[in-house]
């Protein structure tokens, strides 16, 4: 629960602030209360595969096609905030050999952050990201904030900006380190945008049969 949980500063704790594009990337930073002046960056473009998820996901029902749905799944973006949150913090982890015992993770998708928080969702693709996050660290704290507070993490979304957002830091005396996206996190992802399909899948056999 929220009023029990570590406080920012607690050691090992890390605060991660994130957001997702539909149509660009995926970017936050991460901080650790232990290295004051000092933010992790991560803003990396959507691979192909995980954009196309995306798309089709965004198309209006009228457009969508269910047979290419069905082969091939989509990705809906409060999966793709949840995956954000989880990959920031997972970037630091693996880019610093710390493993957080806390996370507090700031975006602005409240189903996000309800998933999170409940570390339960009835959509197989969110569990997915959810049990990576939790093999992460087994403490998280989701909190949405308006978007209108979440401009840098928006900006690290849009990877084209991210000199930009280092060229702010700096000006401000905070050190960046810009990190990657592990591999095992797209991995995930992607298992995850099968497993939407495979749901889609054998709920179109199942209305076959009945009809």
């Amino acid at each position: 629960p929220e009023r029990h949980f570590p406080a920012r500063d607690t050691p090992g704790a890390i605060t991660v602030v994130t957001d997702a594009s539909g149509v660009d990337g995926v970017g936050g930073y991460a901080l650790d209360p232990a290295k004051p002046g000092e933010a992790w960056l991560v803003s990396a473009v959507w691979p192909a595969d995980v954009q196309a998820a995306l798309d089709r996901s965004a198309r209006p029902q009228a457009e969508r096609s269910q047979a290419a749905d069905d082969a091939e799944g989509r990705l809906s973006m409060p999966a793709a905030e949840t995956f954000g949150q989880w990959a920031v913090a997972q970037a630091h982890a693996e880019s610093t050999g710390l493993i957080p015992t806390a996370i507090t993770a700031v975006g602005d998708c409240d189903p996000a952050a309800a998933a999170i928080n409940a570390a339960a969702s009835g959509r197989p693709q969110m569990r997915r990201l959810l049990r990576g996050a939790r093999e992460l660290c087994s403490q998280w704290l989701a909190v949405s904030i308006p978007r209108e507070c979440n401009l840098d993490a928006d900006r690290l979304s849009h990877p084209a900006l991210l000199e930009e957002v280092r060229r702010d830091a700096r000006a401000r005396g905070v050190e960046t380190h810009v990190v990657p996206i592990p591999p095992r996190c797209w991995a995930v992802l992607r298992a995850a945008i099968a497993a939407e399909a495979s749901t889609r899948q054998t709920r179109t056999a199942r209305k076959r049969k009945a009809s």
